[in-house]
């Protein structure tokens, strides 16, 4: 339901299942011209939905989990072939 002064805020408030017992929105002058009621509720479901605690800690991505352990190995090599270097330079 949209309540507020002028018809500019959005209250949502959450169920029993839910990690927030209100959601508020406040929108811009413009952004009612056109929309109906359920447009502008479905945009504000969909926006908690993108940022509850759930969403956030689901699987991570296997591409950018593969990139942090190629980064990290890299990482390593890198900074064991320095100190080897300097192993060698110093046991000259």
């Amino acid at each position: 339901m949209i309540k507020g002064c002028q018809r500019r805020t959005v209250v949502i408030r959450g169920d029993t299942q839910s990690d927030f017992e209100f959601a508020y929105f406040i929108m811009k002058t413009e952004a009612r011209n056109g929309k109906s009621e359920s447009d502008i509720i479905n945009a504000a479901g969909r926006i908690i939905a993108e940022n509850t605690l759930q969403n956030r800690h689901e699987r991570p991505d296997k591409r950018r989990a593969f990139s942090d352990i190629v980064k990290f190995l890299a990482g390593m090599l890198s900074g064991g072939g320095f100190v080897g270097l300097i192993w060698l330079l110093l046991s000259l």
